[in-house]
């Protein structure tokens, strides 16, 4: 039997990894969902007017938020994580 012994360090280090981890499944369902409705936005814009893009304007919006949710949520709080000491 391999027990582990839990010290200070890693008792601090546990609610960072729990928040990066929950800053990563969080980005994970935005993405989802971005790519699930705005595919059905472009089809809708297809189907009723193909001359005009207007799916553009909210796909864009909202990768711009969806990029700024990974590079202030995700990415910084990785980086966080890996700086912490051991």
């Amino acid at each position: 039997m391999n027990t582990q012994k839990i010290t200070q360090t890693k008792i601090e280090q546990t609610p960072l990894e729990k928040q990066t981890y929950e800053a990563k499944k969080g980005f994970k369902i935005n993405l989802t969902a971005y790519a699930v409705v705005n595919s059905m936005l472009v089809t809708i814009n297809m189907l009723t007017i193909p001359q005009f893009p207007w799916f553009l304007f909210p796909m864009s919006g909202w990768g711009f938020g969806l990029t700024m949710h990974y590079v202030f949520g995700v990415r910084r709080l990785g980086k966080q994580a890996k700086q912490a000491p051991a």
